[in-house]
């Protein structure tokens, strides 16, 4: 259970159902959650620092000047997720194993941040800023990415996405065949018989 106290340092939370919980300017560091679900919670100037969340579901929860502050999300399940609306400042999650559906990532500084292993579906970048970010081994599916800066990103291992070359900038960008041939379809080019 989460304490009336506003700081929670060293924390360990385990098996909560944290639906009826009140976050509102909590701040938690250093933190473990494992098997957490804040599914339809509203977080609003809540803050987490070095903190990790495991196997926790955030379904449709509301996100409203939350800081992901040195963050790892470790085979979490994030659902219609609003990233957009996260505090800028220290905003550095990172991203292994989860499956993340539906998530906006709009005009958000994302450089260097790692997606590692994730299957990303229906999510959308417009606009983000992607320099030096890690896809590896992750799967996307219906994911858009539009005025992108995707420079030095490492989609090497990453599969299905739809990258279009003419709206987003990819320079020094790594990508492999047979994936970086999804960059045909845009520029109107048919590879078939």
């Amino acid at each position: 259970m989460i304490s009336e106290k506003q700081y929670h340092c060293d924390a360990q939370f385990i098996q909560n159902d944290m639906i009826d919980m009140d976050f509102t300017d909590h701040t938690f560091e250093n933190c473990s959650f494992s098997n957490c679900r804040f599914s339809e919670l509203k977080l609003a100037g809540t803050g987490f620092i070095s903190c990790v969340f495991e196997t926790c579901e955030f379904v449709v929860t509301e996100i409203q000047n939350v800081s992901f502050n040195d963050t790892l999300f470790d085979a979490c399940k994030l659902l219609g997720i609003n990233f957009t609306n996260c505090n800028d400042f220290g905003f550095s999650p990172r991203f292994k194993a989860c499956l993340m559906k539906s998530a906006v990532f709009n005009n958000k500084n994302l450089k260097s941040m790692p997606f590692e292993s994730c299957e990303i579906a229906d999510c959308d970048f417009t606009e983000s800023d992607l320099r030096d970010a890690d896809f590896s081994n992750s799967f996307f599916k219906g994911t858009r990415f539009h005025q992108c800066d995707l420079r030095k990103a490492d989609f090497r291992t990453a599969r299905g996405y739809e990258i279009n070359p003419m709206t987003n900038k990819i320079v020094q960008a790594r990508f492999t065949l047979p994936e970086a041939q999804s960059f045909l379809l845009f520029l109107g080019i048919d590879l078939g018989p």
